[in-house]
């Protein structure tokens, strides 16, 4: 994502995850494979990856900076959740890390909803 600002605000993301993960069926099951495909194939590749038939799908945390609070929204997968979800944490450190914040910088932490893949 590209840092956006408005005003005096700013908001960023840290990218723990990106890149072809699941075929459409598996996400989906009850969709007809045939016209999902032939939706999918019109798509950008940076929704769906035709030559290995799945989804792009990444994984991010928003930074979202006020002149008086830093806020978390959503927190990733976080470590040990088990299969499929056995991804490494440091790029999400990482990303932290090259956005110069620590967890004693972050003010708030913002869940949108609790699916595995927000709630670290």
């Amino acid at each position: 994502m590209n840092p956006l600002t408005l005003g005096d605000v700013s908001v960023t993301s840290v990218v723990e995850r990106d890149g072809p993960w699941r075929a459409p069926e598996i996400m989906y099951p009850t969709c007809d494979k045939e016209i999902a495909i032939a939706h999918l194939k019109s798509m950008e590749p940076f929704i769906y990856d035709a030559a290995a038939n799945k989804l792009v799908i990444t994984y991010q945390t928003y930074i979202v900076r006020t002149p008086h609070h830093t806020i978390l929204i959503d927190t990733c997968l976080g470590k040990d959740k088990g299969p499929p979800h056995n991804f490494p944490k440091q790029p999400w450190l990482d990303g932290l890390d090259a956005n110069r914040l620590t967890f004693a910088d972050i003010d708030y932490v913002f869940c949108t909803h609790l699916h595995i893949d927000h709630c670290g």
